[in-house]
């Protein structure tokens, strides 16, 4: 299983895997010995969920941060950089939607974006600045392109949670057998080991 960055090497880039290829998780290809990598795949289903249930939230925070990119990279007096610039940036970045959904999508990008507005009153920073931007602008719109692209729906991936939350489960409580039922699947867990059978 491969995990995908939108934009590699980029300082904000997303470590998420594509949605696409995330929908297609198979259990049957884990054992109890890889709990901490299906909680990974876990939260990045949950990310995703979150992402396609708040199509609105994408459109939103791309309009704040491509705001603040054009601030930065239009022509300001010295005097302008130093009383408000700094302050305006601070405002539209604190009003991002992602960041502060039950998932945290972007959190991380965010505490750097604020940390690096200390700096806009350098040519230096704010260069610096203007490629973080550049660079989280280009991780959403990866972000929105496969949520209009990808033939995934919400109610899969919280089936797909739902599965990997159970065979976990099973996992810690040392259960000898666990049988997981799905519209068109049924995963059995029997001593650490996945196997699944598609329903009729």
């Amino acid at each position: 299983m491969k995990f995908v960055l939108f934009l590699v090497g980029a300082a904000l880039a997303f470590n998420m895997m594509s949605l696409d290829e995330l929908s297609k998780t198979d259990l049957s290809q884990f054992d109890c010995s890889q709990q901490t990598k299906l909680l990974q795949i876990q939260h990045q289903l949950l990310q995703w969920e979150e992402l396609l249930g708040h199509k609105s939230y994408i459109k939103h925070d791309l309009k704040l941060l491509r705001g603040a990119l054009k601030m930065l990279e239009g022509k300001q007096s010295f005097l302008e950089l130093n009383s408000s610039l700094h302050s305006r940036i601070v405002k539209k970045l604190k009003a991002l939607k992602l960041p502060h959904t039950k998932s945290k999508i972007g959190s991380q990008q965010l505490k750097t974006l604020l940390q690096k507005c200390n700096d806009v009153d350098t040519e230096v920073g704010r260069e610096e600045l203007c490629k973080l931007l550049r660079d989280y602008i280009a991780n959403l719109k990866g972000c929105q392109q496969q949520c209009r692209s990808a033939p995934v729906t919400v109610i899969k991936i919280k089936g797909q949670i739902k599965d990997i939350q159970v065979f976990t489960a099973g996992c810690n409580s040392g259960a000898h057998k666990v049988t997981v039922n799905t519209d068109d699947k049924t995963v059995h867990v029997q001593n650490g080991q996945v196997t699944e059978v598609q329903n009729q």
